[in-house]
């Protein structure tokens, strides 16, 4: 599972990069595509990790009703 993120963050990093130069160099529709992807696609995957991390904990901690 971690390889799999490690990946997926690896893509949006590189969407990013391409993005970034295809705006300063080629074509700024292409790019701007690219970089909302890349944003986009950063963001879900933080929230992904954000509510993996809120799931372990509760999993660990004993409710207290």
């Amino acid at each position: 599972m971690k390889r799999m993120q490690a990946t997926i963050c690896m893509i949006l990093v590189l969407c990013y990069a391409a993005g970034l130069v295809s705006m300063l160099f080629f074509s700024f529709g292409l790019g701007l595509m690219l970089w909302v992807i890349s944003t986009l696609g950063g963001g879900c995957v933080l929230y992904r990790l954000r509510r993996n991390r809120q799931d372990e904990e509760d999993a660990g901690d004993p409710e207290d009703h």
